[in-house]
């Protein structure tokens, strides 16, 4: 015995298929081991650090469009309108119930703090 494992070859378009069910959560990576005979308790999880090593990574300080920018400042300004008219809206909520419930749900600012 020379005391290597027995390995075994998977092609690249076997790995990416194991890869594609277990990333689309379909099968978890126990489940696809059993399933295809896979050996090896990491093997799954080494393919996606290879495969992840071997993907071009974005350029992220490359600059965008000034269109790219105008459309994103137009999605956030439309955000915070939506963030601010839902916090209107809970802030009337919370004053309709304490008016009616007589009960007090928004905090006193000049309550002092228990110590601990």
């Amino acid at each position: 015995m020379s005391g290597l494992k027995d390995s075994v070859g998977y092609s690249r378009a076997f790995k990416i298929m194991v890869l594609n069910e277990v990333r689309s959560g379909s099968i978890s990576k126990t489940e696809a081991s059993r399933k295809y005979g896979i050996k090896g308790h990491s093997t799954i999880s080494k393919w996606m650090r290879k495969l992840d090593e071997k993907k071009p990574k974005l350029d992220l300080m490359k600059p965008l469009e000034q269109s790219s920018y105008e459309s994103r400042i137009r999605e956030l300004e439309a955000a915070l309108a939506h963030e601010k008219l839902r916090s209107k809206a809970l802030e009337e909520m919370i004053n309709i119930a304490e008016s009616e419930l007589k009960i007090q749900i928004k905090k006193k600012l000049d309550t002092k703090q228990s110590k601990r």
